[in-house]
């Protein structure tokens, strides 16, 4: 199996692998190129980065250059995000932009053309910044950042500490948190509180706020996020609470209610969202609205500015 593996067409040029032990094959016949690279992404990236590009770059009669930025987004629907960005073909001037969904948000790639690698990126920065001017309040980050990344980073440049309470996302928030490298610089505390007896008993919320308004609501959830954030000492506090679904629904409280607070010493924001009755898919978008809120209270970015 080793030396059928090991064979190479009389035809073709072997490209040397140093990430693995298949070689690459560049076949050339005419005008045309046939090439074949192993599937392992890392050694199939390394050659196409060493190899590959190069030498078809040298070949290229007329060179094209080619530049990809990708922007993320959260907290904003595709086709909202389109109609906020006004005029595509105007913004665009002959680049390209692809809108690419998930539950998490939008990411936005865009690619621009031209004559000389000068060009091109002076063009995708143009490009950028007209963006960022119709909907930079929901950009997050660039490229491969992560929403937890960009609120570590905030978090640790201000020398902060932030306290989570989840009752409705099992963890995920915090789980989200402590993936980052680092993270007992600025995560103090989380509790999971699902029962009502743990919100009154840890978080200090009041028995008669449960009773009038439920323990799925604004006054709860307002409650549970300074509750931990005085409990812990830590800087701000956040906390959800909501019906994930597909059971607990009720006839003024449907699948998807969730209420999402942050809290500082200064000020306590709460807020309504409406996900829809998949239970894992709210769980995700609970957890991206908590840390998408905390990321605009640390800019003082806020709904009613």
């Amino acid at each position: 199996t080793n030396r059928l593996q090991a064979l190479v067409p009389r035809i073709a040029t072997p490209i040397r692998n140093l990430k693995g032990t298949a070689p690459g094959l560049w076949i050339e016949k005419g005008k045309k190129q046939i090439i074949c690279l192993p599937g392992v992404p890392f050694e199939m990236k390394y050659m196409m980065d060493n190899f590959i590009l190069p030498k078809l770059e040298e070949k290229l009669e007329h060179k094209t250059f080619m530049a990809i930025r990708y922007l993320l987004t959260t907290g904003i629907a595709e086709s909202t995000l389109f109609d906020q960005l006004g005029n595509i073909e105007e913004l665009l001037n002959g680049a390209k932009l692809a809108f690419l969904p998930s539950p998490y948000g939008v990411r936005l790639r865009l690619t621009v053309e031209g004559t000389s690698e000068k060009i091109v990126h002076e063009k995708i920065d143009e490009l950028e910044q007209k963006i960022r001017v119709h909907a930079g309040r929901y950009i997050f980050g660039t490229e491969d950042d992560t929403l937890e990344g960009v609120i570590a980073k905030l978090l640790i440049e201000r020398g902060l500490k932030v306290a989570v309470a989840e009752s409705c996302t099992g963890g995920l928030i915090n789980h989200r948190l402590t993936n980052i490298s680092g993270s007992s610089h600025f995560l103090d505390i989380g509790i999971v509180a699902y029962s009502d007896n743990i919100k009154i008993k840890m978080l200090n919320v009041k028995k008669e706020v449960i009773r009038k308004y439920g323990s799925v609501s604004l006054e709860v959830a307002r409650q549970m996020s300074d509750g931990i954030r005085i409990i812990s000492g830590a800087n701000i506090g956040i906390s959800v609470t909501g019906i994930m679904g597909p059971t607990g629904a009720t006839p003024t409280k449907p699948l998807g209610l969730v209420y999402v607070s942050v809290c500082d010493e200064w000020v306590c924001r709460a807020k309504v969202f409406r996900f829809g009755d998949d239970r894992l898919l709210n769980k995700e978008r609970t957890s991206q609205a908590a840390l998408e809120m905390l990321r605009r209270h640390l800019l003082g970015i806020y709904d009613d500015d």
